[in-house]
């Protein structure tokens, strides 16, 4: 994932949770992104986008899916990750 994406996926968490803050990680294997939004309260989100959904679509296409779905997705399943994958389905996982 090229440093660009990451800093476009950064800026739109941080819309959606202004009061948060957001720290990524790589994780090896499985190849995938994770972005950790801690928030005032003490808990935190996760998302997960993998190399593959950032290597076969579009930026445009990975961005909109994530404000459109992984946000709202996030919002409704907090001690769990969103996992954003190749295809642009999404699986939620316990943490």
């Amino acid at each position: 994932m090229n440093y660009e994406l990451i800093a476009d996926i950064t800026q739109i968490i941080y819309k959606a949770y202004p009061d948060g803050k957001v720290d990524t990680a790589r994780e090896i294997n499985p190849g995938r992104y994770c972005f950790y939004v801690r928030l005032g309260d003490g808990s935190r989100q996760i998302l997960k986008v993998t190399d593959n959904c950032a290597d076969n679509n579009s930026v445009k296409v990975i961005l909109d899916t994530i404000y459109t779905y992984c946000l709202s997705e996030m919002r409704e399943n907090p001690k769990k990750a969103v996992v954003l994958k190749e295809d642009l389905s999404r699986d939620v996982v316990i943490l």
